[in-house]
């Protein structure tokens, strides 16, 4: 196995993950009851130790982890980009808002470099048009590509030292400006795209509002399509060369990995196992699927959610008709509706209270969800733990347990075959 996720404690035994794991949840004293002697490894594959004796995410206690990357080289910026006018969009960079306008990128020309991370979603039409490239200072992510290529699961986060060759390929830097959009405005793979630039320690990254739609309906001029956009990517030499620590072992060129921003199957049974749980996961697929009641679009995965988990579907959050992002496009429900919209769904954010994480998120496969914690950050919650592996792996996992039905009377299906309800 090439690496776990970011964050892994060194392999504890059962009793040390009692006493550290969930005492590192503020909750000295409970103790997790296996259902049976499941397996589990950080990708999903046997690895013959009990399931429960996996650590959890160090994320779970809040725990932010920087890792740098010993290395003094930089790429410079395309030419595309100037490095005067880049330092001007940081200075105007705004800090307490995850989007930015049509008009801020303009505003500042040769000062950001734009990402276009539209993405399809699996068994959906292809679009009509191709995405415009904005900018001469465009390129592509597509976050199939720049993603882990020994995961079974989709897209899964990269290593640091892919991520740090993707990211040279277009000159991006942990200081340069980045904005990322799509072509369809509903921000799906753009807010994943926004949420890796920031697990990889992006200062400066935001998600275009109402993306491409917003832009064209602005009457902002596109740069010419007769040269191809560039696209992020790494060597075939480069993926897989990471280390058991799961940051690689290559020349990371300063990048950082906050694992704070990232969680595992451990991490979340971890949270699930204890009651209450401290961290409140909600899920972002549809009402149906959580629910168990639709289908699965991936095949050999099961309907329903993760146990004590809530629902919050990611198109909760969006308003339509360019409400949110103006033209139109479509972008997030104004602050207001959003943070009653994570009230209802059983998670008060903004100041006071308990420290972040307050809130963690899941979905078919770590996409959707990072719409979620785009409007989490839009109401002022910044630190926002997406679970990477998501339904795709929860589901698929037999030795994990399922929850059907809405969460206030839940039908637990466990490893061992056993069925429970609970009522709230």
């Amino acid at each position: 196995m090439r690496r776990p996720p970011p964050g892994f404690l060194p392999l504890l035994s059962r009793k040390c993950l009692l006493s550290s794991g969930i005492h590192a949840l503020g909750l000295p004293g409970q103790s997790l009851r296996p259902a049976s002697a499941g397996t589990v490894t950080a990708l999903g594959r046997p690895s013959g130790r009990p399931f429960w004796s996996s650590p959890p995410l160090r994320g779970l206690s809040g725990f932010h982890r920087a890792l740098v990357m010993s290395s003094s080289r930089s790429p410079a910026p395309p030419p595309e980009l100037d490095a005067a006018a880049m330092a001007a969009a940081a200075a105007d960079w705004p800090a307490n808002t995850p989007t930015v306008s049509p008009g801020f990128v303009a505003a500042h020309p040769r000062g950001i470099l734009l990402l276009d991370a539209t993405w399809t979603v699996p068994g959906a039409p292809p679009p009509d048009a191709a995405t415009p490239r904005l900018t001469s200072a465009a390129a592509r992510l597509d976050i199939d590509a720049v993603a882990d290529a020994t995961s079974p699961l989709p897209h899964m986060l990269p290593d640091v030292a892919t991520w740090a060759a993707a990211a040279a390929s277009v000159g991006l830097t942990p200081d340069t400006p980045v904005v990322v959009y799509d072509g369809g405005g509903q921000y799906v793979a753009s807010a994943r795209g926004w949420w890796m630039c920031r697990v990889f320690g992006v200062r400066r990254v935001a998600v275009l509002e109402g993306g491409a739609p917003a832009w064209v309906a602005a009457g902002l001029p596109t740069a010419s399509s007769d040269t191809p956009i560039p696209s992020m990517s790494a060597p075939a030499a480069v993926q897989g060369g990471g280390s058991s620590n799961g940051h690689g072992n290559g020349d990371g060129g300063g990048w950082t990995v906050d694992e704070g921003l990232v969680w595992s199957a451990a991490a979340v049974a971890a949270n699930a196992a204890a009651s209450p749980p401290p961290v409140r996961l909600l899920d972002a697929r549809s009402a149906g699927r959580y629910a168990g009641v639709a289908p699965e679009p991936r095949p050999g995965v099961r309907g329903g959610h993760v146990p004590r988990s809530g629902s919050l579907p990611w198109t909760a959050v969006m308003a339509t008709g360019g409400g949110g992002g103006g033209g139109s496009g479509v972008g997030l429900r104004p602050v207001r509706e959003l943070a009653s919209a994570f009230l209802d769904a059983g998670v008060r954010l903004g100041p006071g209270g308990a420290p972040p994480p307050r809130l963690a998120l899941t979905c078919g496969s770590g996409v959707t969800a990072a719409v979620v914690a785009l409007a989490a950050a839009a109401v002022g919650e910044w630190r926002v733990p997406i679970y990477d592996g998501s339904w795709s792996e929860w589901g698929a996992r037999e030795d994990l347990p399922v929850a059907t039905g809405v969460e206030t009377e839940e039908i637990v299906a466990s490893p061992g075959g056993s069925v429970s309800g609970r009522k709230v």
